[in-house]
């Protein structure tokens, strides 16, 4: 199945339609030619690239034949998929809500940001989560902030408001029931990253067999390769009998 590459206008956001990634804010990302493979994609991640200082891969080493336009288009070459990535990952919003994206921000600082007069729709994407408390005693407020919600300044209220990223991240999925087994197998996944995770699960059975430890549990789904992993189960069935009957001599 392709990834296919559309523009949210709506939701200030980009879509990679039939990834296990599909949705990121505007001015999150940007698209490259690999380094060594020149038919492959990168995605990167600019904030967190900024934030850590090594650069941070949403897709990684991607054929660019593997995804298409808004359109469903085929792309000619690598850097059209680059290109056309980076356009659409960063896009300017209407003059009307283009209020001062101002960067990165840590809200392990425990304070809002402080400049001199903020205007109406301010605002930051949160780099380092944190708790910022503002006022003191029993009037004082208190709110958390993880990494990938904005900060955003408002008139109305003269201070600075949360947006929450509503979007669950890697870590919470996979810490999540949906990662309660070890290793997990599907016989229909096509992506080229395959780790064993809920994200990511090997598509074939004896792979995920050789992967596994003693005690492991493997959540198995979909048309799988059997044979080679049966053939190993019957050589253990008859290495077993053949223990017993010595054994038993």
């Amino acid at each position: 199945m392709a990834i296919r590459i559309q523009r949210n206008q709506e939701g200030n956001c980009i879509n990679f339609h039939g990834s296990s990634n599909p949705t990121y804010f505007n001015a999150c990302l940007s698209g490259e030619v690999d380094s060594l493979d020149n038919i492959a994609i990168n995605v990167i991640n600019d904030i967190i690239t900024a934030q850590s200082g090594t650069k941070q891969y949403e897709f990684f080493r991607i054929p660019f034949t593997e995804f298409v336009d808004a359109s469903g288009n085929a792309f000619a070459d690598a850097q059209g998929v680059a290109d056309y990535i980076t356009l659409n990952a960063n896009v300017s919003a209407p003059t009307d809500i283009n209020v001062g994206y101002k960067g990165v921000y840590d809200a392990s600082l425990s304070v809002n940001p402080s400049y001199d007069s903020p205007e109406n729709g301010n605002w930051y994407y949160i780099g380092t989560g944190g708790t910022i408390t503002e006022g003191s005693g029993v009037t004082a407020t208190t709110t958390v902030y993880k990494q990938n919600d904005i900060i955003k300044y408002s008139d109305s209220i003269t201070t600075w408001e949360k947006i929450e990223n509503k979007n669950a991240t890697v870590q919470e999925l996979e810490d999540s029931a949906l990662d309660r087994y070890d290793i997990h197998v599907d016989g229909d996944y096509t992506g080229t990253i395959r780790n064993g995770s809920s994200l990511y699960p090997y598509n074939d059975l004896n792979v995920a067999m050789y992967a596994s430890s003693e005690g492991n549990s493997i959540l198995i789904k979909g048309l799988l390769k059997f044979q080679i992993a049966l053939q190993m189960l019957l050589h253990c069935l008859i290495a077993f009998i053949f223990m017993e009957q010595i054994i038993a001599k």
